[in-house]
């Protein structure tokens, strides 16, 4: 696969990820500003690397939880 191609289909493939975490259509995401676009994509990787960042901590409480009513 060519360069410009693989881009195209990575694109495209950010695109239908916008539209079904904001549960809009495809079309609605490709009609946006490119800015716009690339705010969500900005702000839905901000909000996973929030939740991926608090995991272990809630997994850590937990543990520490059940160490102490045991």
């Amino acid at each position: 696969m060519d360069k410009k191609l693989e881009q195209d289909v990575e694109d495209e493939l950010e695109l239908y990820i916008l539209a079904k975490e904001l549960h809009v259509d495809i079309d609605v995401v490709r009609s946006w500003p490119l800015e716009k676009q690339l705010k969500w994509m900005i702000a839905l990787r901000k909000m996973g690397q929030q939740v991926k960042e608090s995991l272990p901590q809630a997994t850590h409480r937990q543990k520490e939880h059940l160490i102490v009513f045991r």
